[in-house]
């Protein structure tokens, strides 16, 4: 027998395929439950033969189990719903730069005309305050020399620098800024020697291999390979897909990407021309110009321009060979072959792995075991004559009833297993059937989650007796219809009916809404957990920010939000916004804020009212805090609205959107922001804010107003929502300007101002600002009853200690509404004329010397607003420079 026969090895089966084991397990139980009273436990008695139908489905249960996990996934269709279910690594194992070789990755992929790009932080010499000694601290900014490829051609450099820059700063992280990059500045070194070439050596090819190898040393091109082509090295997946999406292959190894040349060696330069193709060995070789010298150090602005000198040499036969004729093509053919080095046909066409891809089974198509019957027992098809008595029809149907409960568990199993794609994704189901197997006509009964999945056996030979509730239906409307017409449109009717009272039994004993709530919560908790994330420190701050029905219901929505998103937020996980983005932001009070929410209030509830009516418009805010369908939440549209879009990546930073998620505060500020415009609709509110009386409720609502010394307070209930400040007594146009704040910070913000330092300070000496790189602020409204609450602020600590980068100082400043009315004012004004930021640098540096839980002092924060008016000649003279270098700072 050789090796290519196939044969079958006797293995033992499983017990779940194992029919004799399942069968001894089975007696035994009988045994062990009827004692004495049955005897019999041969295949003659009926009971056995009941058990050995029952073994036989088993098996086939345990046979769909064993089923590839691929092959359970993939649908009708052939393919597997990979959406919110699993990542693919090339989109989870990446990530926006992080690192300066990340960057240097992300440009050379962006920017084809650069051939090396380098990176280093930016720095400054500070005093220490305790002693005469200073020391060294990191500003946020990253400087950047790059040098183009000699194929640019005629090219403007300002041009690719100015790409390079945007590129940089498009995807730079949070609290940092890149200065403008600088061209290298060509170091010029030549090289003298003499060069043996083997006798069979091409002398003007060789000497085009040693300029191109001459300039790989100068500037070292980044390896792109494939996905393949990195695992057959030995690297792990991991580390190939660390860094940047790359659409032209991975610059991952160890050669890959090397670092800049600041030192070149006569012995390495040696080594390296000594190892190219024909030549036999180098002799001699030194540095033109200087005398005795093995290496030149290279400043980190430079680049070597290394170059073969008059006096350098091939020789053959103590011949020295000419080059000049017939070489214009080597060059040409020494860069190309340099260029396919560089990045082989595979970094193109194979840059991840190919997705699994099974066979379809269509496991949940169950067939029952009353069909597997001998006919003796009377219930299966056509096993019962027409003329059979009653009594003998009786006895069937009894039979059949006492199998159906086997038949029901082993089917709802079967669905079960089928149904492992929904259990362990975080989406919505994707099959077209909801629990029944059956299209959903009409309006579809929808359970809020389900975890136990089953499904009807409406298919069992006549089983519709068995049924409750069967003749439903059965009724004459039409005399001419025969009865057989009638009796089966009545049993069609039946089984289309979602709420049938078999399959509504059915769903309330298979799982009550707390049953399945509570597994599917727990359910995606683990998913967080095998994606890094421990879903209990965010369960507290979810049940107090946000509200969905109920807790469970609302850790459910949340997660599941949280978990759509990840793949996104996973990538950009330490991105700031883009500054260069063109994002125009409307004041507080804007009626585009308003409009363009009535309309989307509209559109997603009534179609009718999105033509744009004034009543849509003013009742927009008697809307529920969230959308739901024929009275339940829709999860449907909260979790669409809820999925992050590649704008939202570029207006705001990932821990602005993390917070958004998680605080929930946009939805909650806009709920605020209605009531206050629910009460500003009443009529009689008008008239109470002009008299005496201490509260106020808003008819056929919960929601009353509370009048204290020197303030108003929203209550919803028995708890206050809101403060209402003012100096002098409240008006309609104090509630007015806070609903719009509110409403503001929900549409154009994340429910609160994240504001970067370092975009403020324009570009100074970094030594004068120290206090204010690597620092931003979160702001927030302290009038609302929430931010108030001690364990807010453990919330923030929570998110900042998991998703706030570390080495930045975050400012956590609750402001009052007319302060924050002065800093929205500033940011809008900043963040659309980009470089008008003194007022806001003033309002946010008076805030923080005012706090005294901010680490940045008064005399700070006015050294550096009055840095920021300064000219450059006051600038220089306080720098001690000359009037020229002052210009140039």
């Amino acid at each position: 027998m050789t090796s290519d026969d196939h044969y079958i090895i006797d293995e033992p089966l499983p017990d779940a395929l194992n029919f004799t084991a399942l069968k001894r397990d089975g007696i035994k139980q009988l045994q062990a439950l009827s004692g004495k009273v049955w005897t019999n436990y041969n295949e003659s008695d009926p009971g056995i033969t009941i058990l050995d139908q029952l073994c036989y489905a088993l098996t086939e249960l345990g046979y769909c189990a064993q089923f590839p996990i691929a092959d359970v996934l993939t649908q009708e269709d052939g393919t597997i719903h990979f959406q919110d279910q699993f990542f693919e690594p090339q989109n989870i194992l990446t990530s926006t730069p992080v690192t300066p070789d990340d960057y240097r990755k992300l440009v050379l992929a962006h920017v084809p005309q650069v051939r090396v790009i380098y990176i280093e932080p930016e720095s400054a010499s500070v005093p220490t305050p305790a002693c005469d000694s200073r020391k060294t601290v990191y500003t946020g900014r990253y400087k950047s020399y790059l040098g183009l490829k000699d194929n640019s051609g005629q090219v403007d450099v300002d041009q690719i620098i100015n790409a390079v820059h945007v590129v940089l700063n498009q995807h730079r992280n949070l609290a940092e800024w890149f200065l403008r990059p600088k061209s290298l500045t060509p170091s010029d070194i030549q090289l003298a020697g003499n060069v043996w070439l083997t006798p069979t050596a091409n002398a003007a090819k060789v000497e085009s291999l040693i300029a191109q190898a001459l300039l790989n040393y100068a500037a070292p091109a980044a390896v792109q390979s494939g996905y393949k082509e990195l695992l057959a090295q030995g690297l792990d997946p991991e580390d190939i897909f660390n860094g940047p999406k790359t659409c032209n292959g991975w610059i991952a190894g160890k050669d890959a990407l090397k670092a800049q040349c600041l030192s070149v060696s006569l012995s390495e330069l040696t080594r390296l021309i000594a190892a190219i193709d024909g030549v036999w060995y180098v002799e001699s070789l030194s540095f033109s110009g200087y005398d005795h010298k093995n290496a030149i150090d290279i400043k980190k602005t430079e680049i070597p321009n290394l170059t073969l000198s008059d006096t350098f040499k091939l020789l053959r036969n103590s011949i020295q060979l000419n080059t000049e004729s017939n070489q214009s093509g080597q060059p040409y053919l020494a860069a190309l072959s340099s260029k396919h080095q560089a990045a082989s046909v595979e970094a193109k066409i194979d840059l991840f792995p190919e997705l699994p891809l099974g066979n379809y089974r269509n496991i949940e198509d169950y067939y029952s075991v009353q069909n597997t019957f001998p006919d003796v027992y009377g219930i299966g098809y056509n096993s019962l004559q027409s003329d059979a008595s009653n009594y003998r029809v009786a006895q069937s149907r009894q039979l059949k009833g006492y199998l159906m409960a086997f038949d029901q568990l082993l089917a709802n199993q079967f669905s079960q297993v089928a149904h492992i794609g929904d259990l362990f994704s975080f989406g919505l189901p994707h099959s077209k059937t909801e629990q029944t197997g059956l299209l959903n006509p009409g309006v579809p009964y929808k359970k809020f989650t389900t975890t136990y999945h089953c499904q009807p056996l409406y298919d069992i030979p006549q089983v519709k007796p068995l049924l409750r509730g069967h003749e439903v239906f059965h009724y004459q409307v039409d005399p001419a219809k025969p009865d057989d017409q009638v009796e089966n449109e009545a049993w069609k009717k039946y089984k289309n009916f979602q709420f049938n009272e078999y399959i509504y039994g059915l769903r309330q004993n298979m799982e009550n809404e707390l049953e399945a709530t509570t597994r599917r919560d727990a359910m995606l908790s683990h998913l967080m957990a095998r994606h890094g994330d421990d879903a209990i420190l965010y369960e507290d701050m979810i049940e107090t920010c946000q509200w969905f029905g109920s807790e469970l219901k609302t850790r459910i929505i949340v997660k599941t939000i949280w978990l759509q998103n990840f793949e996104v937020l996973s990538y950009n996980r330490t991105r700031a916004f883009n500054v260069s983005t063109i994002n125009l932001l409307p004041m507080p009070g804007d009626a585009s804020i308003i409009n363009g929410l009535c309309m989307h209030e509209a559109a997603s509830s009534n179609p009718v009212d999105a033509k744009g009516g004034d009543e849509a418009k003013q009742q927009w805010w008697h809307r529920p805090i969230f959308p739901t369908l024929d009275g339940e939440v829709d999860q449907a549209k909260i979790f669409s609205e809820a999925r992050l879009k590649p704008s939202d990546v570029e207006k705001f930073s990932a821990f602005e959107l993390k917070a958004g998620i998680l605080l929930g505060l946009p939805r909650r500020w806009r709920s605020l922001a209605g009531k206050l415009y629910a009460l500003l609709d009443a009529p009689d509110f008008h008239d109470w804010l002009n008299n005496p009386e201490l509260s106020y409720r808003l008819a056929d609502s919960d929601i009353s107003v509370i009048r204290l010394q020197g303030k108003d307070q929203l209550v919803e209930g028995n708890q206050c929502l809101m403060d209402i400040v003012c100096s002098s007594a409240p008006t309609a146009d104090d509630y007015l300007q806070y609903a719009d704040q509110l409403l503001w910070l929900s549409t154009q913000r994340k429910g609160f101002l994240l504001i970067e330092s370092i975009l403020l300070l324009g570009n100074p000496q970094p030594q004068l600002l120290v206090p204010y790189f690597l620092t931003a602020s979160l702001i927030l409204p302290d009038y609302v009853t929430l931010i108030q609450q001690p364990k807010f602020q453990n919330f923030i600590d929570t998110l900042v200690s998991l998703h706030w980068p570390a080495h930045v100082e975050m400012h956590y400043l609750p402001t009052s509404f007319d302060v924050m009315r002065d800093i929205i004012s500033s940011y809008v004004d900043w963040k659309n004329n980009k470089d008008n930021c003194n007022s806001l640098l003033h309002v946010l540096s008076q805030k923080k010397a005012d706090d005294p839980t901010v680490s940045v002092t008064r005399k700070a924060a006015k050294a550096a607003f009055d840095l920021c008016n300064t000219s450059k000649s006051e600038l220089a003279s306080k720098l001690g420079l000359s009037a020229g270098k002052g210009e140039a700072v």
